[in-house]
């Protein structure tokens, strides 16, 4: 994933994906595949 996020540090960018990773019901309903997440500001 890469955005542009005003006012958003690099971190924090990271963490609000990882979040949303954890949280999403697609990813739970996937529970025991491997699902990868790469995030970078743009």
């Amino acid at each position: 994933m890469e955005g542009t996020v005003p006012g958003l540090d690099n971190d924090a960018f990271v963490a609000a994906a990882e979040g949303a990773k954890v949280n999403c019901p697609v990813s739970q309903a996937l529970t025991g595949t491997t699902i990868t997440l790469t995030a970078e500001l743009a």
